[in-house]
Formats: C-alpha cells, structure tokens, sequence
C-alpha cells in the first residue's frame, strides 16, 4: 500500500537482506506472491549472488525498486538488475569516508546512486551523485549518542535530495548487531523499536526499504505499524 505525506507518494517494501537468512525470506515471498522487493546483497560475494538471484527470480519477483550495491558490483549487474527488476534506485556508502570503497568504476550510474548516511560526515560527497540515501537508524543512533554527526547528518538532509531511505530497528539501550555496538539494529522483537521513525518523516523519500534480517511475515507486521505512524 502507497500512501501520500506532504504530497508525496510513500511506499514502504520488505527486503530480501543477505546477512540474514535470505533463503527463507525468498520462500516467504514465493508463498505470499510477493512481486516487489527491496535487495541488501552486500553479505554474499559474487558466486552466491547469481543464485540469489536465480532464487528471487523463480519466486515470482517482478520489480526490485531498489538494491544496495556491493563493493564487487560490475556494470553488467547493475544492468541486470535495471533490466530484469527494474531497478532504478542504488546506494552506496561514502567513498570519501573511505567505507568499502568500489572496486569497478560504475560512475556511469551517479545518478542512480545515493550516498548513505552511515559513519561518517557527508559534506559535498551526494552532490556529486543522485542525492542521499537515509538510514534512519544510523542517524538516530547518533542522536542517541549525541554526536556532533547527527547535526552534520541533518544539514545534509536539509540540503540534497533524498532518493532512498532504508528503515531498521532502533533500542532502548545500545547492543550489538553484526560487530557494531550502537541502538540500531537489523533485528526486531517489538514494532515499538519503530516509534522513532515519525521523527524523520519531513526526511522520506517515496522508497522506503525495511533493512531487516526478520522473516518476511514479520517484515510485513511492521511494514503496517509504520504506515500508521507515518499516515498521521
């Protein structure tokens, strides 16, 4: 379901995320006859992502609108995946910042392309691309830790477009998620750990990708909280 906020059109996609169990979230979306999903591939190499993609192709996926692009990325799998799933939203992470820099040239796709706000300040960096990419729990992380990023972070959302936002859990107290201590986490237990979110509604963009290692059901469940928060 699309809803519109400030005239603007929202939709929010479960994800297929790679640091997970992703087979079975493609059984999922097989049996649910989901057709559009986001895709995190950034856990797999190459090898394992062509049989990801032969999986998400046999269960029905019709339309990826958007994918996180892999530090290993070539041209030609970005073409697969504007050709095949229509894909016309990509992220990376600053290359500035010096975070899994690429290893092919792809600057042919700048704008396709946002910068996510991870780490590390954006300054001029999504100028130079499509705009920005949004992690909202990234951002409330350092607002949790009052760290001088988050003002950076906020004055680069006030001023480049922002084309994609990946949404993940955010706790009560910091814990550990994949080696990163912080709040935000890939890995939900309670649709409150999504409150946080209206705080950044001027900040959406019409993509929204839920960054969750969850099952797709689960996915769903908190796909539905937040259309609640965001609607009013």
């Amino acid at each position: 379901m699309a809803f519109r906020k400030n005239q603007k059109i929202i939709k929010i996609y479960p994800s297929i995320t790679t640091t997970g169990n992703y087979q079975k979230q493609i059984k999922e979306v097989k049996e649910f006859e989901i057709e559009e999903v986001c895709l995190f591939p950034t856990g797999i190499d190459f090898s394992e992502r062509k049989r990801l993609y032969n999986m998400i192709e046999n269960a029905g996926v019709k339309n990826i609108p958007f994918v996180h692009i892999r530090h290993d990325m070539t041209e030609s799998e970005i073409e697969y995946l504007k050709k095949r799933f229509k894909t016309q939203t990509f992220n990376i992470h600053s290359q500035d910042n010096g975070y899994y820099p690429l290893d092919n040239d792809l600057s042919k796709y700048n704008g396709y392309i946002y910068i996510e706000t991870t780490t590390g300040p954006l300054n001029a960096e999504p100028g130079r691309y499509a705009g920005i990419c949004l992690d909202t729990a990234h951002v409330e992380n350092q607002r949790l830790n009052k760290s001088k990023l988050f003002n950076d972070f906020i004055k680069s959302l006030e001023k480049y477009p922002v084309g994609i936002t990946h949404i993940s859990a955010v706790g009560k107290t910091p814990g550990n998620d994949n080696g990163h201590t912080g709040y935000d986490n890939h890995t939900f237990s309670d649709l409150s750990e999504f409150d946080y979110v209206a705080r950044y509604k001027k900040y959406l963009s019409g993509i929204i990708a839920l960054e969750l290692e969850n099952s797709i059901h689960e996915q769903l469940l908190a796909k539905s909280y937040l259309e609640k928060i965001l609607e009013d």
